[in-house]
């Protein structure tokens, strides 16, 4: 108990800096800026391993049903264009402030049942071909994995702070210093 590497996994989560990223901000101004069909391009870049993307698009506002959003075909960094055939609905509410809230339904399938999680943002991991939401995906950010709270406690208890460097314990120690650089780069 509590012995090296206690409290670390194995293998980390896939984070979502690592993927792309489909924000319904894009889309949400655009909706009231056509009539029935809006043809688009949408580009990325991700500064993870240089990956590029490039996604073709028609947005479809249906007035009868709720708009819809086909990807039609991507592209990537060489220029390989290939067909993608991903349908994904959108939905809005009403703030009480006023004004519309648009969302994504993700539409992602889970033995055979959509997911249908309303989400702002929908993401395409390396290797994966179809968007989805964070929790389909099992996405999990940077500073979750990165974050150590003992560091936080340490820096802002000096006593404590001085108790960990110069404690014999090799692991402490090596927390204790870890603490005190983060503290210094504060200052």
């Amino acid at each position: 108990m509590g012995g090296l590497g206690s409290g670390e996994r194995a293998k980390k989560k896939r984070t979502v800096e690592t993927c792309f990223a489909l924000s319904v901000a894009h889309f949400g101004k655009r909706l009231t800026q056509f009539q029935r069909f809006l043809y688009a391009d949408m580009h990325w870049s991700t500064s993870f391993a240089g990956r590029v993307l490039t996604v073709h698009y028609r947005l479809e506002n249906n007035n009868m049903e709720k708009p819809v959003l086909h990807l039609l075909s991507r592209t990537d960094a060489r220029g390989h264009k290939e067909p993608m055939w991903e349908r994904i609905v959108l939905t809005s509410t009403r703030p009480n402030f006023g004004g519309l809230r648009w969302w994504f339904v993700c539409p992602l399938l889970d033995k055979d049942v959509q997911c249908g999680r309303r989400v702002s943002k929908l993401y395409m991991p390396p290797g994966t071909f179809y968007f989805g939401c964070r929790a389909c995906f099992y996405l999990t950010y940077l500073s979750a994995q990165t974050h150590d709270k003992r560091l936080d406690r340490l820096m802002k208890n000096p006593v404590a702070l001085v108790e960990a460097i110069e404690s014999k314990n090799p692991h402490e120690r090596l927390r204790g210093l870890r603490a005190y650089a983060k503290l210094m780069r504060w200052l």
